[in-house]
């Protein structure tokens, strides 16, 4: 530890020192090096620097003293752990400081006078990461000038009235505390002059409003994660305010009230809370608002008009949400939007007036939704839209116009989709694209001028589809691409495919294909490729002139072909090559002549070929050869003229290469070589100087088939340090053996036969480290060779015969690590522990050990102990009456245990460091309040494979740092709640492969908790507050139970869950609003294995498993046990209709029949299913043919937006008159969804789609206008009068006679006639014909009505 703190103290010096020479060589005003050898100090123009690390509090006063000028920046930090108080009087002798840092130390508290001196120059004070409980409020109210108090990092639980009273603040810092408590005048005297305010990272379960109304000038307020879960700004005015930070929070809603008193707010950050709904006037009163986080939330949708009052918004980021549709004119108010994120939602469409009125967005991120298609003019307002990401959608087809309005496209990502074609027209406006990313869709076939208009193009990624052919000049317009991703395709041959006058290609990726063929003209032009990837194909031949063109080619990859033959000078233009692949082909000969021109290789991997012999010379031309890699063929023998050339090679594999003999002299010339692997050949003998190498730090001859060693055989290797001799079959090391390589560090001779190990053998390895001597036949005469080696770290000497551990090994003082498993121990010897002071790992495991005696660890060092798979029945006293103060990691499993602790241990000895306990396979059937009393700090308790059936109240109270409980595979039939109080930090608990019947709820303790698996179990139900206190659960597994039911409400509290295995269980049915509190988190499900009931009851079910595919595991796995006539079959696999044939769509009607509209209705089925409607209408035509009569489209299909799901009514208008129209409804889901307007299928089709109702209805004649003309008006002006006198006089009749005879009478029949508001036309076509309603509906009048 010494020298830790050597270089603790000296590390300031090496970082000031050149600042020290610059304030010297002008005049520093510092002390003097001799009068202050303690705090680096310099000086410049802008003051005085000095840093004090780890020095007392009396050193820093003194030095302080002999500073005459004032101090512009002071840091104190590492003070003493034992100085817990900041005293008065430090500050005392100086002329000043204006800022003030003290941190890292073990400060709780500040004397009343700690700052005295610094009243008047103070203005910026950090005491950071300290352990203050208050706030020094009588020490800071005399610091007249403060303008910064930063408070980060302590134990501060309160903000008490008047802490800053007749103080100037203007930043306050309380990040990282424990604040739970903020009073009402907190910061009063602030109220003019506090503009930033930091309480993140604290306890806070409101927004102290009361405590801030009244602060005029605060302009940022940051409280990001806390416990907020509401909050309200009515009230109040924050006029000043610009920055409102409330992110990683509990907050669900954002209400009308929540910002209404933050009218000058330009950022929000709502990110990573629990928000379900945003009002619709929210952000009424946030005119100024320019970015709006509310990422990570589950927000549903936005009303159109939520950012209607924010005209100047640049950024919103909508990302990790649940959203699932756009609604019109949601962003229409928004005419300055630049970046718009709604990546990880829902979404399944974008219709074309989603982004109406947002011409400025530059960036949209449609990336990780469920989008399946795009209407045609989606984009075609956002002409300045540079970055599109549409990635992993579930989008098959790209509209061939969709891009004819983006000019400015310059990103367009729509990798990890289901497109299978994409038009030529495509990309025809998008000339300005630089990075186009097409990659893993189904994409079968590029047409020839698909890129053509792609003039910018720098990156282009299709790789990961089904591609088999490339058109020969696809690329020939793209005089800017440089980089290139073909890979992952179905590609058999390359052609004249790429374009022969860029020279900008850099690099190109053709790996995972089927090419088996290369044109020789295949890669002509391409002088500045840099890398090229050809792996993994079948290429069987690699020809003269392929790569003529390619000489700035740093990298060639081509392992993992069907490559048989390298033509002479196949490589010869390739002068930059630096790197060349040919692994795992089926090369078996190379010359002198087929590396030609390759100067500049420095790796060359030549492994898993048929290479038998290798010619002389083959390498020559590589001068610069470092690597060569000739591993896994079968070479049998190295002859002494393969290097005639020296080579600067310095690693050299030739591993696993059937070698038998190595000529001599055969390596001589790599006087250059370090490294060298020979292992897993069939050497059988190692004569002397058979390397000579006396470069060589590294030497692998294991796994061969040694039958003698020759005294003589590392002579020459003078400069070896790591040398592995296991598994070769040697029985006797002669002596004296490895006298030539005295510069040994590392030596493994494990795995061998040898019987004994004598000190002359072992003598002069002075420097060595580590010696592993497992697996071997020594006894304990061998110990006295291992005292040789004095240096020595790191002994293994595990499955030897040693019966005992050695006294002679007390004599390796330096010894830091011990492993003696299964060496036949009875007993540990105290006398050679004891000895070992710096032993910091003990493995002495798998021994036949009953205790441990008393005293053998004293005053030891050592942090991890593994005792497993002895004899004790319970832990060694002397691990407590040692004071085993370092140990971290203790391992007791597979021993006979019947308790942990002996009850006569003292309760004061505790194992305090101890951090991991393994513990498993043991005797122990109950746990009780007393097992973990003596290890307070432990962080991770593992109990598996035991037979534990109970649990005694308070068995882990005392764990409070617990993070990881494992008790699998036990007997535990219950685990009551009261068992894990205290466990504040546990975050993983394992319960596998129990016998428990039903989860307790959780105690309030276990908030941290991230993973919980109780799979393997008996349960049947989950209640519904069982996760009511673990809303941070990530990973939820119950597979392999009998679960039958769960509760509505179960997950509501879970807003973390990434995984969730319901697995093998007995679910028949299982609701997806179930799943809704965990949908937006969630990554994975599983719920194979499961008995679905495939009917009407599951469609729901279907349908969100359809929607969420990238979570679903296993999907083909999800099979239907019900009815029997669907038995066996996949559920997902099936389409909804069968097995539930019930239309979406029950009835349908035409009504309110005008001349130029119709009013369509229609009713439902009540689903969560369904998420909305569309209307698709198409004019038909009949005419006589034949007398057959046929008919006729006159029109394409039009179809309506997406309509909300509550819509059961739309108007059809703009109609011709006279025209009979077909009218289908559709109800949209992600699966029964429906297809595009312009690819719809004839109507005659359509009627039949999934979830459609269709019916026809004809709109009426428009009545004829009068006649025209000078003769018409005329003669229409006689008649006109004639009609009008005589209508005069039968109007005086009739009322005569109606009075007379029968008004009364008639007046009542007229009225029955005609319906009440009726307007004329709609009551002659009354009269006429009844409503067009589906024919198979008895009550269809009614309906209609």
């Amino acid at each position: 530890m010494l020298w830790a703190s050597t270089v603790s103290m000296m590390l300031p010096w090496v970082v000031w020192l050149p600042l020290l020479v610059y304030a010297e060589a002008f005049g520093s005003v510092c002390p003097s090096w001799d009068d202050n050898p303690w705090c680096p100090c310099y000086s410049n123009d802008e003051g005085i620097y000095m840093e004090c690390p780890m020095v007392s509090l009396g050193t820093i006063a003194s030095v302080l003293g002999l500073v005459q000028d004032s101090i512009k920046s002071l840091n104190i930090y590492d003070l003493d752990m034992n100085v817990t108080t900041l005293p008065a009087g430090i500050f005392r002798q100086s002329a000043g400081v204006s800022s003030l840092q003290i941190s890292h130390s073990n400060i709780m508290s500040i004397a009343d006078s700690s700052f005295y001196g610094l009243e008047s120059s103070l203005e910026t004070l950090t005491i950071k990461h300290c352990k203050l409980s208050t706030i020094p409020q009588i020490a800071l109210h005399k610091l007249t000038r403060l303008d910064t108090l930063d408070l980060q990092t302590n134990n501060i639980t309160e903000l008490p009235s008047f802490a800053f009273s007749k103080m100037k603040i203007r930043n306050l810092n309380f990040k990282g505390n424990m604040v739970n408590l903020v009073s009402d005048f907190a910061f009063d005297s602030l109220e003019e002059t506090l503009e930033e305010l930091n309480l993140i990272s604290n306890d806070l379960k409101e927004l102290p409003i009361n405590a801030l109304k009244n602060i005029k000038s605060l302009k940022k307020i940051e409280v990001a994660w806390n416990h907020i879960t509401d909050f309200s700004t009515e009230g109040t005015s924050f006029s000043a305010l610009q920055y409102f930070d409330l992110s990683s929070n509990k907050v669900r809603k954002v209400r009308g009230n929540s910002l209404a008193g933050m009218p000058g707010l330009v950022s929000l950050s709502l990110y990573m809370n629990s928000i379900s709904m945003v009002a619709r006037d929210a952000f009424k009163e946030n005119s100024k608002l320019e970015t709006v986080f509310l990422g990570h939330n589950g927000i549903l949708e936005l009303d159109p008009k939520t950012f209607t009052h924010t005209p100047k918004i640049k950024v919103i980021d909508l990302g990790s949400n649940n959203i699932q549709s756009i609604n019109s004119g949601v962003f229409s108010h928004l005419p300055e939007l630049q970046d718009l994120i709604l990546s990880n939602n829902n979404i399944r469409e974008i219709t074309k007036d989603a982004f109406a009125g947002s011409t400025s967005i530059r960036v949209l991120n449609l990336e990780h939704n469920t989008i399946r298609f795009i209407e045609p003019e989606t984009f075609k307002v956002l002409e300045a839209m540079e970055i599109l990401l549409l990635s992993h959608n579930n989008i098959q087809e790209i509209y061939p116009f969709l891009f004819s309005f983006n000019l400015n496209l310059k990103v367009l990502k729509f990798d990890h989709n289901g497109i299978t074609d994409v038009d030529e027209l495509t990309f025809k406006n998008t000339s300005q694209l630089t990075e186009l990313f097409l990659q893993k869709n189904k994409i079968t076939g590029i047409g020839q001028g698909l890129f053509s208009r792609l003039m910018d193009l720098r990156e282009l990624h299709i790789h990961g589809n089904n591609i088999r052919i490339i058109p020969d000049g696809v690329f020939s317009n793209n005089h800017k691409l440089e980089d290139l991703s073909l890979q992952g395709n179905e590609i058999f041959a390359l052609s004249d495919t790429l374009n022969h006058d860029s020279k900008t290609l850099k690099y190109l990726r053709l790996s995972e294909n089927s090419i088996s063929t290369l044109h020789l003209e295949a890669f002509r032009g391409q002088t500045q490729l840099d890398i090229l990837w050809l792996d993994n194909n079948n290429i069987s031949e690699i020809v003269r002139g392929l790569f003529h063109d390619l000489s700035y080619v740093r990298q060639l990859h081509l392992q993992k072909n069907l490559i048989e033959i390298i033509e002479e000078r196949a490589f010869a233009n390739m002068s930059s090559l630096q790197k060349l692949c040919i692994s795992d082909n089926i090369l078996s000969e190379i010359n002198g002549e087929t590396f030609y021109g390759l100067s500049s290789v420095r790796e060359l991997y030549l492994d898993n070929n048929a290479f038998k012999d290798i010619t002389p010379n083959a390498f020559q031309w590589m001068i610069q050869l470092e690597k060569l890699v000739l591993s896994g063929n079968a070479l049998s023998k190295i002859k002494k003229d393969l290097f005639v050339t020296e080579l600067p090679i310095k690693e050299l594999s030739l591993d696993n290469a059937q070698i038998s003999e190595i000529e001599d002299g055969a390596l001589e010339t790599l006087s250059y070589l370090e490294i060298l692997n020979l292992r897993g050949n069939n050497l059988q003998e190692l004569h002397a100087g058979f390397l000579r190498l006396t470069q060589l730090y590294a030497l692998d001859i294991s796994d061969n088939k040694f039958l003698s060693l020759d005294i003589n055989s590392l002579t020459g290797l003078s400069n070896l340090e790591n040398l592995d001799m296991s598994l070769c079959g040697i029985d006797v090391l002669p002596d004296k053996f490895f006298d030539s390589s005295m510069s040994l560090k590392y030596l493994n001779i494990a795995g061998n036969k040898i019987r004994h190990l004598r000190p002359a053998t072992m003598s002069g390895l002075l420097d060595l480290i580590s010696l592993d001597v497992s697996d071997n036949e020594l006894t304990m005469d061998s110990c006295k060779s291992f005292i040789a080696t004095r240096n020595l770290e790191k002994l293994i000497i595990s499955n030897n015969p040693i019966i005992t551990l050695c006294p002679s090994l007390g004599q390796l003082k330096g010894l830091k690590e011990l492993y003696a498993s299964n060496i036949l121990l009875i007993e540990a010897e105290m006398t050679t522990l004891e000895k070992l002071r710096y032993l910091n790992t003990l493995d002495i495991s798998n021994n036949m050990l009953t205790d441990i005696p008393t005293g053998s660890f004293q005053s030891s060092s050592i942090r991890e102990l593994n005792l497993a798979r002895n004899l004790l029945q319970q832990l060694p006293t002397a691990l407590f009456t040692d004071v085993m103060g370092e140990l971290q990691v203790l391992n007791v499993s597979n021993n006979p245990l019947k308790r942990v602790v002996a009850s006569s241990v003292d309760k004061s000895l505790t194992l305090k460091n101890l951090e991991r306990l393994e513990i498993s396979q043991t005797n122990l059937t109950v746990i009780t309040s007393l097992e973990f009393a003596h290890m307070p700090g432990l962080r991770s308790l593992n109990l598996q494979n035991g037979s534990i059936f109970k649990i005694s109240p308070g068995a882990f109270r005392s764990l409070s740092q617990l993070t990881q409980l494992d008790l699998g595979y036990n007997m535990l039939e219950i685990l009551p709640r009261e068992r894990l109080r205290g466990l504040n930090t546990l975050s993983n608990l394992n319960l596998t492969r129990n016998r428990i019947k039903k989860l307790d709820q959780f105690p309030s303790d276990a908030q941290n908790l991230k993973v919980l698996d109780a799979s393997g179990n008996m349960l049947t139900e989950l209640d519904e507050n069982v996760f009511k206190h673990t809303p941070g659960l990530e990973e939820l597994l119950l597979g392999d139970n009998w679960i039958t039911s769960i509760h509505p409400e179960a997950f509501v509290p879970l807003s973390s869950v990434k995984v969730l295995d319901l697995s093998h269980n007995n679910l028949e049915i299982l609701r997806p609003p179930i799943l809704a509190p965990i949908e937006r988190t969630l990554e994975a499900i599983e719920l194979d294995g499961n008995p679905i009931t495939c009917g009407c009851e599951t469609v729901e079910l279907w349908t969100w498993l359809h929607n969420h595919p990238a979570q679903v595991k296993h999907p083909h796995a999800v099979i239907c046990d019900l009815p029997e006539t669907l038995r066996s079959q996949s559920f997902l696999h099936l389409s909804a209709s069968a097995f539930c044939p019930q239309p979406l769509i029950l009835r349908l009607a035409i009504q309110d029949i005008q001349s130029q509209s119709l009013l369509v209705s229609w009713q439902a089925m009540n689903s969560s299913a369904v998420y909305g409607f569309k209307v698709t209408y198409q004019a038909l035509d009949e005419e006589e043919n034949s007398g057959i009569k046929e008919e006729r489209h006159l029109e394409s299909i039009q179809t309506s937006p997406t309509l909300a799901l509550s819509s059961r009514t739309y108007i059809l208008e703009e109609l011709r008159p006279s025209t009979e129209y077909q009218v289908c409804v559709h109800g949209l889901t992600k699966s029964i969804g429906l297809a595009r307007a312009h690819t719809l299928a004839p109507i005659y089709n359509i009627q039949q789609a999934e979830g459609a109702r269709c019916t026809r209805g004809q709109t009426l004649a428009v009545p004829p206008s009068p006649a025209t003309g000078t003769f018409g008006g005329r003669v229409g002006l006689i008649l006109g009068i004639t009609l009008a006198v005589a209508l005069l006089l039968g109007v005086i009749i009739t009322i005569v006679w109606y009075r007379v005879c029968r008004g009364q009478t008639l007046r009542g029949q007229e009225q029955m006639k005609r319906p009440n508001g009726a307007p004329p036309d709609y009551y002659s076509h009354f009269q006429g014909r009844r409503s067009n309603v589906d024919d198979d509906d008895d009550d269809d009048d009614e309906f209609a009505c």
